[in-house]
């Protein structure tokens, strides 16, 4: 008969100090449910305020679309169907909104068009120009908005609505006849019993929301509307948050379990620290006015990116627990590989993640050259000539598989566009061009070095009389853009590329596993920060969204530098204000604004642990010199924005005041990332 082996006093007592630490290290249930329900129902709140191109409104007191309405209903009446493809004006293509219309408009075409035909189809009418897998989920949401409408399909009835006929309850845009009628899907003309019939469709309306070219051109009903909100929504809480929380979890794990004084909740300093990070990261003002206001899905691949840096940063297989098979745990490089696939969906949901991909390529380079684990760090130097080629071999089969993996990422997702089939014998072909046409999209050279008022250094350099547009030749300026970019990047790739070796990290296994959770994690957020700031001040085609691209990593490093992780985040959203005012989310801008410092100031951050104060790099607290940086900062913006509100630019500088949010925006970001 077997006998059973006994636990050693020593290894009991470590399983209890773990489970003890685990527990300190949770959160009480009650404060993660109020605190998830205070972050969804802030964004619910946003969202309630207009969106891009909301009634086709695009700045200033009056618009095209407004400016008179008989001429844009005339202008409908004389559209001419140009093939089952295009919708022209005199031969001119008619757009309508901005990014919501845009997004909206994928989900019809996904949905509708055969897979080929997704990246060309009537690209003048908010051609779809982000990568596959944003067009994949269009799709998806395209399928559920029609298939959410079909159940409802007998819950209106066409023939008989208050006992009158009204044939097709929502006419079209494209189909308006001789008559003198008026699109009904056009809130500028619906009349009453146009509404009230469209209220009482229910559900119904998701399924017009999506119907191939019938949805053009402003369908913007309520229940159309809230559906789009809530796809954003989802994807925010199942992808970014999720990410926020484990990282959140793993960049304050070992905090000493001091009770906080006066603290009311009984919480241990690190779990105070715990939920003020989390707060700083979820309550950003500049991401949730951009994703739930302005209306984008930043936070789906800010997510997959926050989730490919806490994989890629892993030093043991995620998936076995320490008991099951040291060794195999302890040298596997499985994480890297994980952290490579979500990378790859991030850079496949949107393009603009490329600002973190130097960043990401320099430690992974790392990583693939980093040695094993030894016992000692004595028999690791009498081995090292043993060890040396097996540790080259290491290193090309681990580069080897992270490219295999991302290169398999790929395939899968951009190779489906290119597959045919040949009639009559239903033969397989791969067109090539589709792959070129989705790189065209994705990368438009032809719009110039910005778009809008950013704050970068393109923008600001192009102001009278400095003008570098007009003294650099067009075909010259791609070119500036990108020496000046990897001027900036070179620093923080070469230190995360030492990162990624280990160097610094003991060969103990205790102290390794210590520095890896406190460095590998932190150094690759401050080198995304830098990478994607290095992009947007300097680098080709640049959006004001950018900006977010930086947002996201930094805060949270909010308890290695808090004052200027607090600072970024106001600048950051302060740089957005031109195109919020043109969304006419003021209200929501100051309330965002507000409800985040005051969250943060009535939280407070407690005293650092012994354990966090070695990673303190605040420069506003450690240089003095340049404590008064942000009482200046906010001294300007506000001055800015009172003469935003009470005075008008003189007639021959109409966009004097965004010129001068975006140069003074630059200046701070420059700032920044120096």
């Amino acid at each position: 008969m077997p006998t059973m082996k006994k636990s050693s006093p020593h290894k009991e007592g470590n399983i209890h100090h773990r489970r003890q630490n685990k527990k300190d290290h949770d959160l009480p249930k009650s404060l993660r449910i109020s605190l998830l329900t205070f972050v969804i129902l802030l964004r619910i709140l946003v969202g309630y305020h207009h969106h891009s191109g909301q009634d086709n409104y695009q700045g200033g007191p009056k618009t095209d679309y407004h400016h008179d309405k008989n001429d844009f209903v005339e202008s409908k009446k004389s559209l001419k169907k140009k093939s089952n493809d295009d919708v022209v004006e005199n031969n001119r293509p008619v757009k309508y909104g901005g990014d919501y219309e845009a997004q909206r408009h994928w989900m019809e075409i996904t949905l509708h068009l055969p897979l080929k035909e997704w990246y060309y189809h009537d690209l003048e009418y908010w051609g779809l120009d982000y990568p596959p897998l944003t067009a994949y989920v269009s799709y998806a949401y395209g399928w559920m908005a029609d298939q959410l409408g079909s159940l409802h399909d007998d819950a209106f009835d066409d023939e008989n609505v208050d006992g009158e006929y009204l044939g097709k309850a929502t006419k079209t845009c494209a189909n308006i006849d001789e008559a003198d009628e008026i699109c009904k899907n056009d809130p500028t003309t619906q009349t009453a019993d146009d509404k009230t019939t469209m209220q009482r469709k229910g559900l119904r309306i998701l399924k017009e929301l999506v119907a191939l070219h019938t949805s053009r051109y402003g369908f913007e009903d309520a229940r159309g509307k809230l559906f789009m909100r809530l796809t954003v929504l989802v994807l925010d809480v199942t992808i970014y948050m999720s990410a926020v929380w484990v990282l959140v979890m793993r960049l304050t794990a070992g905090d000493d379990t001091i009770i906080a004084n006066g603290n009311i909740f009984g919480l241990s300093i690190g779990q105070h620290r715990r939920i003020w990070l989390l707060l700083t990261a979820l309550t950003q003002p500049a991401i949730i006015l951009i994703d739930h206001g302005h209306f984008q899905y930043n936070t789906t691949s800010l997510g997959l990116a926050l989730w490919s840096f806490h994989f890629m940063t892993l030093d043991v297989n995620p998936f076995l627990r320490e008991s099951d098979n040291p060794a195999a745990r302890n040298t596997s490089f499985l994480g890297p590989v994980i952290g490579s696939i979500f990378f790859s969906l991030a850079l496949n949901f949107k393009q603009m993640e490329l600002y973190h991909a130097p960043a990401v390529f320099a430690y992974l380079l790392g990583r693939c050259f980093r040695k094993k684990r030894g016992r000692l760090s004595s028999e690791n130097s009498a081995n090292n000539v043993d060890q040396q080629p097996s540790h080259i071999i290491a290193a090309v089969s681990r580069f080897i598989s992270l490219g295999v993996t991302v290169i398999l990422t790929f395939a899968i997702l951009w190779v489906p566009f290119a597959i045919t089939i040949q009639p009559p014998q239903d033969l397989l072909s791969f067109d090539i061009k589709v792959i070129y046409q989705i790189l065209r999209r994705l990368f438009p050279f032809k719009r110039g070095l910005f778009e809008g008022k950013v704050a970068n250094l393109w923008c600001t350099l192009s102001i009278r009389p400095i003008s570098i547009r007009q003294r650099i030749p067009e075909d010259v300026l791609p070119l500036a853009a990108l020496g000046l970019t990897l001027v900036f990047l070179l620093p923080p790739c070469f230190i995360l590329f030492g990162v990624g070796r280990g160097r610094g990290i003991t060969s103990t296994r205790e102290e390794h596993e210590q520095n890896h959770s406190e460095k590998d994690i932190r150094f690759l957020l401050w080198g995304n920060t830098s990478s994607a700031l290095a992009f947007f001040l300097a680098s080709f085609q640049v959006h004001e969204k950018g900006i977010l691209i930086a947002l996201a990593p930094l805060s949270l490093l909010a308890l290695d530098a808090p004052n200027f992780v607090s600072w970024f985040s106001i600048v950051a959203t302060w740089t957005l204000w031109p195109l919020l005012n043109i969304d006419r989310l003021c209200e929501a801008y100051f309330c965002c604004m507000m409800i985040f410092w005051c969250t943060k100031s009535i939280i407070g951050l407690p005293s650092s642990t012994s354990k966090q104060t070695r990673w303190e790099v605040d420069i506003f607290t450690q240089w003095r010199l340049f404590g008064f940086i942000p009482y200046l900062s906010y001294f300007t913006m506000v001055i800015l924005h009172v003469v935003d509100f009470f005075f008008s630019p003189p007639p021959n500088l109409p966009d004097l005041i965004p010129v001068l949010f975006s140069v003074w925006g630059c200046v701070m970001l420059i700032f920044s990332f120096m």
